[in-house]
């Protein structure tokens, strides 16, 4: 696909629906801000699986043009004050590396679906704050196309019917009910109304989005998770707030990469960038006469930078308000020096098998506007429908933030009341000398932290436009082989492959469908591509 362009604005995201509302409030004359969370506030409807208003949460970074800096927006989610970090059994037939990975399976997946999952929702918390830090737009306004579509519906898709069946089959009866008022179960094609959502979303845009958390909306989440046995309470609505701060930034091929610090994903896909630029191999991503496909030596360092990163990620990464922040230790001189070191010395061939990690269900989007103002924003469920459980009356699916949290007590990443989980959202901007020059990032569970490096790479060390980085060959691992590839040459496969390296070469995408909106300084204008195609991205022209 070709990059769109436009000198006015764009945006980039995964639903033709979400991306025309974006555009629509860009007209409206809205900025980027303002764009970028009516297109999340209508992923919500149009994407339910995905993401939803009472999602565990997001992040973002945002380029303010007149203040011309950078700023993070974390609104993640927080465990709930009555939890415990010993709260859930751990399955006896967890295998070694799921345990110590943090992804052990938990007896009867307790932490994944029902109501001891729901942690603190930080959806709208997160998106409101923008809107008053950043926007220009009431959220009255900027709801205003998600409460249409969640009024009227929308044709499903095919995988949204499919994720809908799912949830019917797999939710409580209470939640089935409150999902499905009628009992019917939509086919694709068929219109999708949500009416008690649409009636929510009304109700935060007379009252306000801080009605979420009052006494009413919050008090009935509360109420039904604690009639099924969960430990969410009203204090954990009351005392939730989102967390602002300078993003972390790393200067890197003359730009500068900005993402959220912990307990995002960034700093683990900083580490990978920094390792491999000052590794210095440089070999494009690109094989001969621009064909994808790529070098072997590129990717066989690639593949062990990152499998020493997330190493460093599984044993030291966490909330940094519970733990010693690892942050400035890990994108050190001397530790990306042993880390080059080490990836040289590495022998794939001994590297054990390492199970799969959490599934992930995200939604991202970019936007920018002509004022010179840009966003990345990711926020999501957690997996697929995440707790799946739905509130009655209210339309809400909470998401299951507790799921991403290590189970087992006594890590960086175990559960305490009141901490933030780690998680792998990477949104990511990027600078030159101090001025905007794009936003990028993609949905994907752990598969995030991998792919926005790669994306990274492939701006700033190699000149690409949005719709080849986004549309690039990937590489995953989570510090332990398998590694899975896609979009690799036979030969760079059969290359890696004899040295030692166990590849899964697939060929659909790794990670979700990755956005990017970049500046050309030459023209002014902007470049837009979402992977899924132009039908996915709107611009304003």
């Amino acid at each position: 696909m070709l990059d769109l362009t436009g000198p006015r604005g764009a945006v980039a995201t995964s639903d033709p629906l979400a991306a025309q509302a974006g555009a629509e409030i860009l007209r409206r004359g809205g900025n980027a801000i303002d764009a970028a969370v009516a297109t999340m506030l209508t992923e919500c409807v149009a994407n339910p699986a995905n993401v939803g208003i009472a999602g565990y949460g997001g992040c973002a970074v945002v380029f303010l043009a007149r203040e011309r800096r950078v700023v993070s927006i974390d609104f993640d989610s927080v465990a709930p004050f009555a939890s415990a970090p010993d709260m859930f059994e751990i399955d006896p037939e967890a295998d070694d590396w799921q345990i110590e990975s943090g992804t052990a399976r938990v007896v009867g997946r307790r932490n994944e679906h029902g109501y001891l999952a729901v942690s603190t929702p930080g959806v709208v918390a997160g998106l409101a704050h923008m809107l008053r830090r950043c926007g220009t737009m009431s959220w009255a306004e900027a709801s205003e196309p998600a409460i249409r579509y969640a009024e009227n519906g929308f044709p499903l898709s095919a995988g949204n019917a499919a994720s809908v069946k799912d949830l019917a089959e797999n939710a409580d009866e209470v939640s089935r009910r409150a999902f499905l008022p009628d009992g019917d179960i939509p086919s694709e094609g068929e219109p999708f109304v949500q009416r008690d959502l649409a009636e929510t979303l009304r109700t935060l845009a007379h009252e306000g989005p801080d009605a979420f958390y009052g006494s009413d909306i919050a008090g009935r989440i509360v109420k039904q998770i604690a009639e099924h046995g969960g430990v969410l309470q009203m204090a954990d609505f009351a005392s939730y707030s989102p967390v602002e701060s300078d993003p972390i930034a790393l200067e890197c091929g003359g730009y500068e990469l900005h993402t959220p610090p912990l307990p995002s994903g960034g700093v683990t896909s900083l580490q990978i960038v920094r390792a491999m630029h000052e590794a210095d191999p440089p070999l494009p991503p690109l094989g001969k006469g621009g064909q994808w496909g790529g070098q072997a030596d590129y990717y066989h360092l690639l593949i062990e930078i990152s499998k020493l990163a997330w190493l460093d990620r599984i044993h030291e990464c966490g909330d940094p308000a519970f733990i010693d922040d690892p942050t400035w230790r890990l994108l050190g001189s001397a530790h990306t020096i042993d880390l080059i070191a080490s990836a040289g010395l590495a022998e794939p061939s001994g590297a054990p098998v390492g199970a799969p990690g959490p599934a992930g269900c995200t939604v991202h989007t970019v936007a920018a506007d002509a004022g010179g103002n840009f966003v990345s924003l990711t926020a999501t469920q957690g997996g697929r429908f995440g707790s799946r459980v739905v509130i009655d009356g209210l339309g809400l699916i909470v998401g299951h933030g507790m799921s991403r949290f290590d189970p087992v007590p006594g890590r960086p990443n175990s559960i305490a009341p009141g901490k933030r989980v780690l998680h792998n959202m990477s949104p990511m901007i990027l600078t030159r000398g101090g001025e905007i020059a794009g936003a990028f990032g993609l949905p994907g569970g752990r598969k995030i932290v991998n792919v926005a490096a790669q994306m990274a790479l492939s701006f700033v060390e190699f000149g690409l436009t949005p719709s080849q980085a986004v549309n690039a060959p990937r590489i995953h691992t989570e510090g332990r082989e398998p590694v899975t590839v896609t979009g690799l040459s036979p030969e760079v496969i059969e290359s890696l492959t004899s040295r030692g390296h166990r590849i899964e070469s697939i060929q659909g995408r790794i990670g979700g469908p990755a956005c990017a909106i970049m500046l050309d300084r030459e023209t002014g204008c902007l470049l837009a591509a979402s992977e899924r195609g132009p039908g996915c991205v709107a611009v304003v022209v």
